[in-house]
């Protein structure tokens, strides 16, 4: 086998992988988190309800298999809200680590109106992604005097409202 025969079967398998191997997932929580006051955290979503290539479930990290435009979309209900002035974030950690660039998805609210009330914030943004980029789903929750918060995680599909998804356009 001559070297472009090998190069031009490279090239067609890598082309069959793109669009024979979704790159497409959605991630939900099992189990309630618990989240610590003013510190970014990776939503902890465990278990994939649709299956492609990219999402880690024991790392709660999707990792970009081919460069590109990406769509992503999380969401959180926080259980429980203090009536304590909470303000909170959801966000898109992009490489995490020295080089890592947070992208801001939403800011819900910035009082709480109601004691012991469960919120829900979500948003959805485009990312462009070279090879190998990672993307984490994180909240933030702030100005409380309350030490900890939740958001909340259920096995039962039916009421699953924390999660992560996404997929390449």
């Amino acid at each position: 086998m001559s070297i472009p025969e090998v190069s031009s079967r490279n090239r067609l398998l890598q082309f069959l992988k793109r669009y024979f191997s979704p790159v497409s997932f959605s991630a939900t929580m099992t189990s309630n988190q618990t989240i610590s006051h003013d510190t970014y955290t990776t939503m902890a979503c465990d278990t994939e309800t649709i299956t492609g290539i990219g999402y880690d479930t024991s790392t709660y990290t999707f990792t970009a298999p081919y460069s590109g435009i990406y769509y992503f979309y999380a969401s959180a209900l926080w259980l429980n809200m203090a009536d304590t002035n909470d303000s909170v974030i959801i966000g898109l950690l992009k490489n995490s680590g020295l080089s890592s660039e947070q992208q801001y998805l939403m800011a819900a609210w910035s009082e709480v109106p109601e004691t012991n009330a469960d919120y829900t914030t979500q948003g959805s943004l485009m990312l462009t992604l070279d090879a190998n980029d990672t993307v984490e789903a994180q909240v933030r929750y702030y100005n409380s005097a309350v030490a900890t918060e939740q958001i909340f995680g259920n096995s039962d599909t039916q009421y699953q409202y924390t999660r992560f998804c996404g997929y390449k356009i």
